[in-house]
């Protein structure tokens, strides 16, 4: 075999090899890609859940709220009644202690 002959089996070797750790090279950017992209749909996967449990909750939270203001204003009516009640009361009382002579 020539001199000819064996520089073009070494280049021709070296080509498929370069060729063939470039293809690995692109071939494992690319799979990096597809990888980060499936995270980062996952990633915005998970914070469309999390948005929705999030309006969920503060939902709820909404009308806890509401309900605790209606209990709320139930008190403070039932308080004004107590209140007046035992004005009513005290005064009948004053009376009765006035007219027994106490």
């Amino acid at each position: 075999m020539g001199i000819a002959s064996e520089v073009g089996f070494e280049v021709g070797g070296n080509l498929a090899r370069g060729g063939l750790l470039m293809h690995s090279a692109i071939q494992g950017t690319l799979d990096g890609i597809r990888v980060r992209r499936e995270r980062a749909v996952d990633s915005v996967q998970e914070l469309a859940i999390r948005l929705q449990e999030a309006r969920g909750a503060q939902r709820a939270a909404e009308r806890r709220a509401a309900s605790a203001e209606g209990q709320l204003g139930d008190a403070l009516a039932e308080l004004r009644l107590l209140r007046q009640a035992l004005r009513d009361e005290k005064r009948l009382t004053a009376g009765l202690r006035e007219a027994i002579g106490v």
